[in-house]
């Protein structure tokens, strides 16, 4: 089973268990691994299982990720690998360790997917938002700009051109339509 624990910053530490195909994480109250933090996104990366072992996809994040605070969209993921989602850090472990961990502590552990057929349980507050909305004080950490289109002027004289061509087109068909008859 793998672990991993989220450090919020601000909050307690969340460690989560979990040993299905996939697990999705963000703000979004549909993921498997809600994460309120103004710098992740509503869909912000999953977990999966390729082969023995796990990776780590972004799902066209605002702020990315990074494996070993390496910019990436995938990674692979080992025992003591450390994530950054956004600017919420966690660290990934592996069955072996996670099986030692478990009988040294003593603290209530959340599981997702443990077999039990129980929901995911957190003690940390949350509420359900009706909407989806940006957070204040929300960063975007992209390198990327957004498009925008700032280029009205160029499409008003577009159309005022296609309007020209189509009158002339139509001038110079009345014209020979006159001349024929």
């Amino acid at each position: 089973m793998a672990k991993i624990t989220i450090y919020v910053p601000d909050q307690e530490p969340m460690k989560v268990s979990f040993d299905q195909e996939f697990v999705t994480l963000g703000r979004a109250p549909d993921n498997d691994l809600v994460v309120a933090h103004e710098s992740i996104s509503g869909h912000h990366a999953k977990i999966q299982r390729e082969g023995d072992s796990y990776i780590v996809v972004d799902l066209d994040s605002t702020n990315g990720i990074k494996v070993e605070d390496v910019p990436t969209t995938k990674g692979p993921l080992s025992n003591g690998t450390k994530i950054t989602f956004g600017r919420v850090d966690a660290v990934y472990e592996c069955e072996e360790t996670a099986a030692a961990e478990d009988e040294k502590e003593d603290d209530a552990e959340a599981s997702v997917g443990g077999g039990d057929g129980e929901p995911f349980v957190s003690n940390m507050e949350v509420e359900l938002a009706e909407t989806s909305t940006k957070p204040e004080g929300f960063d975007n950490l992209s390198p990327l700009e957004k498009a925008v289109d700032k280029n009205q002027l160029g499409k008003a004289a577009m159309a005022i051109g296609l309007i020209a061509i189509l009158s002339a087109l139509a001038t110079f068909g009345l014209a020979a339509s006159m001349k024929v008859g």
